[in-house]
């Protein structure tokens, strides 16, 4: 990729936040108040993992199949998808779309795959940076952060993500850099996030790692002391993820105790309740782990059909957050 300079700023605040609506009012009772659950991916910087999918249109065409496959099995059980990238995948993109377009136009109705994501399967486009790691200090003197990953998609695919970070820690961002807005490292452009999602303690996925909250708020800093905790002064507001980092299981596991909580009052109703169900990649490219990924999808569609959760995208339980639960915070769980 191309360094690139510009000298446009990008303003991504309210952009993309109206999604799904729900009930215009919360419900009063704990067994009628459902669980808004988000279904995202993301593909990391990693060389060893994501690299040979930029180097050459075969094995470029064998991640976008992956892609189109992955958004309509979801959408084909009435269910949502949020699609997180970082660069490698993004400049993949940039590189052989254009080929798999003219090769094959009718796989994606003849749009760009992201705008055939987006627009013809409800997928929400997002960015994911690992913003520390710099894998190619040959290329880039500091790594592709948010703002450039956000420029990035705008540039590719002419798709405003919305003000979401895919992911953060305490020692990558602080609220008060968030408030200021993100300089890009490679465009001439600053993004200001609006909303994060999978929050982690410190770097790296397991336990203690990931912040395993459920609701909406805004903490009052990316801390391990600070952010289970509301500020109403906050610049970001954040979207708890449950267990989304476990297995399948794992977090299917999580989603039945919480909806049997609620069902028998144990928790209070009347609250905005989160929990995600979260895949790498590449790792979906394995037939044996689409199976039980489409396990997962059946028993989340009985869930949604018997009206214990709300399939949704991230601005989606934003809107519903501010439409039916009137912005007030929840916080659910310990950490």
């Amino acid at each position: 990729m191309k360094t690139i300079r510009a000298s446009l700023v990008l303003f991504f605040a309210a952009a993309s936040l109206s999604c799904e609506h729900e009930a215009a009012v919360p419900p009063a009772s704990p067994a009628d108040t459902p669980v808004y659950v988000t279904i995202y991916s993301h593909n990391e910087r990693t060389l060893s993992r994501f690299g040979g999918f930029r180097e050459s249109l075969a094995g470029y065409l064998e991640f976008r199949e992956g892609m189109i496959f992955n958004a309509k099995l979801i959408a084909s059980y009435g269910l949502k998808y949020n699609w997180q990238s970082d660069y490698v995948i993004l400049e993949a993109i940039a590189q052989w779309e254009k080929l798999a377009l003219e090769a094959d136009p009718s796989r994606t109705n003849g749009k760009h795959v992201l705008r055939y994501l987006a627009e013809d399967l409800g997928v929400s486009i997002e960015v994911h940076a690992h913003e520390s790691q710099n894998p190619e200090p040959f290329r880039f003197a500091a790594p592709p952060n948010y703002a450039d990953l956000a420029r990035m998609v705008w540039e590719i695919a002419g798709i405003e993500v919305p003000p979401l970070m895919g992911g953060s820690t305490p020692a990558e961002r602080s609220l008060e850099e968030l408030a200021q807005g993100i300089a890009g490292n490679v465009y001439e452009t600053t993004w200001f996030p609006k909303i994060l999602s999978g929050f982690a303690y410190q770097a790296g996925h397991g336990p203690g790692a990931d912040s395993s909250l459920s609701g909406v708020w805004r903490p009052s800093e990316l801390s391990d002391g600070g952010y289970a905790v509301h500020d109403d002064a906050s610049p970001v507001i954040a979207i708890g993820g449950g267990n989304g980092f476990g297995s399948f299981e794992d977090s299917l596991a999580y989603l039945d105790e919480l909806t049997a909580k609620l069902a028998s009052g144990q928790v209070p109703g009347g609250r905005i309740y989160t929990a995600s169900i979260t895949f790498p990649e590449d790792h979906m490219l394995e037939a044996d782990l689409r199976a039980e990924f489409e396990a997962a999808l059946v028993r989340l569609k009985a869930l949604a059909d018997a009206g214990k959760i709300v399939a949704a995208t991230h601005p989606g339980v934003i809107q519903a957050w501010k439409d039916v639960y009137g912005s007030s915070p929840n916080v659910y769980g310990t950490r």
